[in-house]
């Protein structure tokens, strides 16, 4: 059996595939399905970054505050921003809700974690917070213990916190299925950001991200063509 592929433009929608914008259906479905492909593709990267990164992030702040579970003490974690607070405030009570499914456990700063947003640990990572969680000494202190393995290579803070914030955007774009094809040397772009900061925060797993990371690869093959078959029924 051959399928309409203009019936698959009904399913994903042709607004949705608009984005594609002066291809062919056929065209567009490529590109979608490569879209796909490519989100899959950067996918072990990008996990691996938010877990260390929101890991260590949490660790330097708690060094910080002076408390190791800092996240379930509002008391402990009052000299942040107020948007910083509500969003704990939010990952605290999607983890309360979490363990009141599914078990009896008492809550702890590894629930809030896993429930908390990675633009939590972008903002903490700003210039905002310079004087204080990151110290005015910069990398000589809790900035160097961020990342490292950067030695003099570590850019400024503002510059991390933008290039941080890149990478979120794109988290972000993935988690949700939205288009990463559409510029591919930005893609490019953010996957070499990604491999640095692994690297500046922990070589070991740089390495491990290193053994399943495809998409230069995808990226270079490009979309996969449909059967001329299929597209004449199209």
């Amino acid at each position: 059996m051959i399928p309409d592929i203009s019936k698959m433009e009904r399913e994903f929608t042709s607004r949705r595939l608009s984005i594609y914008e002066g291809k062919s259906l056929a065209e567009r479905l490529e590109l979608h399905q490569w879209d796909a492909q490519l989100s899959a593709a950067i996918m072990p990267a990008l996990a691996s970054f938010e877990i260390v990164f929101r890991n260590r992030v949490h660790r330097l702040v708690g060094e910080f505050l002076g408390q190791n579970d800092w996240m379930v003490s509002p008391q402990a974690y009052r000299s942040l921003g107020s948007k910083e607070q509500k969003s704990i405030g939010d990952a605290v009570a999607s983890a309360q809700n979490h363990l009141a499914r599914s078990s009896t456990q008492e809550l702890r700063d590894d629930h809030v974690i896993a429930a908390s947003s990675l633009s939590l640990w972008t903002k903490i990572v700003s210039t905002y917070y310079r004087n204080s969680i990151w110290d005015s000494r910069g990398r000589s202190h809790r900035l160097g213990a961020l990342f490292p393995n950067a030695a003099a290579d570590l850019p400024a803070l503002g510059q991390i916190h933008e290039e941080l914030k890149e990478i979120r955007l794109l988290r972000n774009r993935v988690a949700h299925h939205e288009s990463i094809a559409k510029r591919p040397d930005l893609l490019a772009k953010n996957h070499e950001r990604i491999h640095r900061y692994l690297q500046w925060m922990s070589p070991d797993v740089a390495m491990l991200v290193a053994l399943a990371d495809t998409l230069p690869d995808v990226l270079d093959r490009g979309p996969a063509q449909l059967p001329d078959d299929w597209k004449s029924i199209g």
